[in-house]
């Protein structure tokens, strides 16, 4: 039924919302969808409709280059956030540049 298992189908009906996915991952990406076609009006309303969606690539990731930027952790959870809601499944962190660790560890001179 789905190709991968981060694939999900959903289905609106007037008086009924259905999620089938093969993986939690799959049931997290449905949600995703779902709150974004939430209107937000007076009302929250969805239309009546059915969406299967999969992934067209297993890697869907962002870098942030924290050695040469300064990013506080409010900013980063932030990011988090985003690439939750965007369906980004990668954080790729860029730790260190040039010669090494731009921070004092003890242990390590």
């Amino acid at each position: 039924m789905f190709d991968s298992e981060e694939g999900y189908r959903l289905s609106i009906a007037p008086h009924r919302v259905e999620i089938v996915a093969p993986s939690a991952s799959g049931l997290f990406y449905a949600c995703q969808t779902l709150q974004a076609l939430l209107v937000h009006d007076d009302q929250p309303s969805l239309s009546a409709l059915q969406i299967e969606d999969a992934p067209r690539f297993a890697y869907r990731g962002l870098l942030i280059d924290v050695a040469r930027h300064f990013f506080s952790q409010q900013v980063l959870m932030r990011v988090v956030d985003e690439m939750s809601r965007l369906k980004l499944n990668a954080l790729h962190l860029h730790l260190t540049d040039d010669t090494g660790w731009r921070m004092p560890i003890p242990g390590f001179p």
